[in-house]
């Protein structure tokens, strides 16, 4: 299947047992979010929820919200499974996202050590604006933000 053709559609709740299993598949147990967290970003409003399917698996899933008031939008949880990963999806996954936020701004965090979503969030515009001291179990979180091109 070719990685440009797959689609990008809503997650719903009816995806709560593909995406426990791809967040393991993703995300060490530290880092992989707990089953109540899981049920509020399919089911609470105000969350934008995309994901990527290929031979009826979850390969790629999205969760942001929107601040209006403040008016940015917090990327909470960006994946691709690792078979898949370094083929243009997490690239079109982040896009999709930050469309569907519709925020003049966006903001997100990720590990130090995650040299492959830095590189992606550079070349997708976002620059460092801080860093969180032992944010992830002791690990330095980067934060990143971009503004949007309206």
């Amino acid at each position: 299947m070719n990685p440009a053709e797959i689609p990008i559609v809503q997650a719903t709740w009816r995806d709560l047992s593909a995406l426990r299993k791809h967040e393991k598949e993703c995300f060490n147990k530290d880092d992989a979010w707990p089953l109540i967290d899981l049920i509020g970003t399919l089911t609470l409003p105000g969350i934008a929820r995309l994901k990527l399917e290929a031979d009826d698996h979850m390969i790629g899933f999205f969760a942001g919200s929107t601040h209006q008031r403040a008016g940015y939008g917090s990327i909470l949880s960006i994946s691709i499974s690792p078979d898949w990963q370094g083929r243009g999806l997490g690239a079109r996954l982040l896009q999709a996202g930050e469309q569907a936020l519709d925020t003049p701004r966006f903001e997100l965090c990720t590990r130090k050590s995650n040299t492959a979503a830095i590189h992606l969030y550079e070349k997708a515009g976002y620059f460092q604006t801080d860093v969180w001291k032992g944010y992830y179990f002791g690990e330095d979180a980067l934060v990143f933000e971009k503004q949007a091109l309206h």
